[in-house]
């Protein structure tokens, strides 16, 4: 290879070089001399995606409030408690002992067996806790120990409403004693209930009226008496629709000064039955 077939081949590499030079030389003025228009476009874009996602944003953010508010108006009142069914209640009653009391009366040694059949009608409140009619009907009431009409022709005690009447100085007057049995109704009674976990607590005041086959608890007393009641009962269930119940109650029987004598009879009474919901879920 000459020298002179070098030179030329090295002139044309300078020369190719020195093109390609300029053309970035004015590619890089181009840019340069149009930076401020496309940083301003770059930006306006910039802004524009903010606001269309902050716009999204906020349409979802109101879809949710929304959503929120319609599923909060549309849910029930009490969707967690549900409404108290009527009910009905059977259970047997009988006296554990007695309690004295001189503003009531004082007769201290009867016993009050006594089917109930009580029915509760749900006023306010719902299943968790509230107030229900509570009715109640004693198809078979008794009172233990009642003097008989043959033994009162004896009786010449001063008080025989107090109790040392039955004991000295004249215990022969009660020889003659008998069970003395009564239907009784509870018109005037209400339940307050109260649920703790599965079992539920109720107390019960009622206000009514039995009537015996005799006048009690003493000859001279009458077949028509009020009967007052206070209990507190403890449910639990032990089947659908059905709670094994357990109740104590204060019991009071008397004539209420109708009649010459009104001796009271007082009693603690324990209960055992079962209670029955009525209708549909």
């Amino acid at each position: 290879m000459t020298r002179a077939t070098t030179r030329r081949r090295g002139s044309g590499r300078a020369r190719r070089a020195s093109i390609g030079c300029a053309v970035w030389r004015l590619a890089l003025v181009a840019v340069c001399s149009g930076a401020p228009t496309l940083g301003a476009q770059v930006a306006r874009d910039a802004l524009r995606g903010a606001a269309s996602h902050g716009a999204t944003w906020h349409d979802a953010a109101s879809r949710e409030v929304t959503s929120r508010d319609t599923t909060r108006r549309d849910a029930p009142p009490h969707a967690a408690s549900p409404r108290a069914r009527p009910a009905l209640v059977v259970h047997a009653t009988a006296s554990v002992g007695a309690a004295p009391s001189r503003v009531f009366g004082s007769i201290v040694d009867r016993r009050v067996p006594s089917l109930v059949l009580e029915w509760r009608q749900p006023l306010v409140g719902d299943a968790r806790r509230g107030v229900a009619w509570a009715p109640a009907l004693h198809p078979v009431l008794g009172m233990s120990r009642v003097p008989t009409r043959d033994a009162a022709i004896f009786y010449d005690c001063a008080s025989a409403f107090d109790p040392g009447s039955e004991r000295a100085p004249c215990p022969a007057q009660w020889s003659a004693r008998a069970t003395a049995w009564a239907v009784a109704v509870e018109p005037l009674a209400a339940r307050l209930h109260h649920r703790v976990g599965p079992a539920s607590v109720s107390v019960r005041p009622g206000i009514g009226v039995a009537s015996f086959v005799r006048a009690v608890p003493i000859p001279e007393g009458r077949r028509l008496n009020a009967l007052l009641r206070l209990d507190a009962a403890l449910e639990w269930p032990v089947a659908a629709r059905t709670q094994a119940l357990v109740q104590a109650g204060y019991w009071h029987i008397s004539n209420a000064g109708t009649a010459p004598l009104n001796p009271g009879v007082d009693a603690l009474q324990l209960s055992l039955g079962l209670t029955r919901a009525i209708g549909r879920r």
